[in-house]
């Protein structure tokens, strides 16, 4: 269990709007933390990440640390449309931000805090989408669904060595401005569109008060993939 005397040391890799902006504000009242959120112009996650990037971002890690936490949060909806109409930068870039990044993050992580003997944890948040799919969303299905897989191996892995804890959560609908997106698409883009108009929207607040619970507790973390349905934290 952390105490408040504990130093916890959080990265937040997409932190600019929504979700990840209210989790920094959650995170940021909690007492000995340090919170490390590039900006976009520091971490680009739309492109191959640049080994010297992704030294620079994790240069604040070293054993002093009680607590050491990676949250990977950047993902984008776009492209939206029928496979065979889309462009092919876009889905390139599409890739990059919400599976290639993952990776190159996440490796690097765990290569650069094995040092470190305090409790390490990475919770990547993902989407029902990665198991459902969808028509106009198949890179945002597809892209989804290889986070959750590249998940469920590293924490395969660490069933063995047990120096990292690691989940993919997926957070439910959320009032944001991805949700906005898809309510705009066009018939032709996205044809169920409606259905994200007619249910009821979790705010990013309450969703990033779930996360800022899951990561400071000890429980949830013996599965690699979790809905946010499962918790009563």
């Amino acid at each position: 269990m952390r105490k408040d005397t504990d130093k916890t040391l959080f990265f937040v890799i997409g932190s600019s709007r929504g979700l990840g902006k209210e989790l920094v504000s959650c995170l940021k009242k909690i007492s000995g933390a340090t919170i490390v959120a590039p900006q976009r112009s520091e971490l680009d996650s739309s492109k191959l990440l640049q080994k010297n990037a992704l030294s620079r971002l994790f240069l604040p890690m070293c054993s002093a640390w009680d607590h050491v936490y990676l949250i990977a949060n950047a993902s984008v909806v776009e492209p939206i449309g029928q496979i065979g109409t889309l462009n092919s930068e876009e889905l390139a870039a599409h890739a990059h931000t919400n599976f290639v990044s993952y990776m190159q993050i996440i490796n690097t992580f765990i290569a650069e805090s094995r040092h470190i003997s305090g409790e390490k944890k990475i919770l990547a948040i993902s989407s029902g989408a990665a198991a459902s799919a969808h028509e106009g969303l198949a890179c945002y299905c597809a892209t989804k669904a290889a986070l959750e897989m590249f998940v469920r191996c590293i924490h395969k892995e660490q069933l063995q060595r047990k120096n990292f804890q690691i989940m993919a959560f997926r957070p439910g609908v959320m009032d944001t401005d991805m949700q906005t997106r898809l309510r705009e698409a066009s018939a032709e883009e996205y044809p169920h569109r409606t259905l994200h108009s007619s249910g009821k929207l979790r705010s990013p607040k309450s969703v990033a008060q779930t996360i800022e619970a899951l990561l400071l507790t000890k429980k949830y973390w013996n599965k690699p993939v979790r809905d946010i349905t499962e918790f009563s934290l």
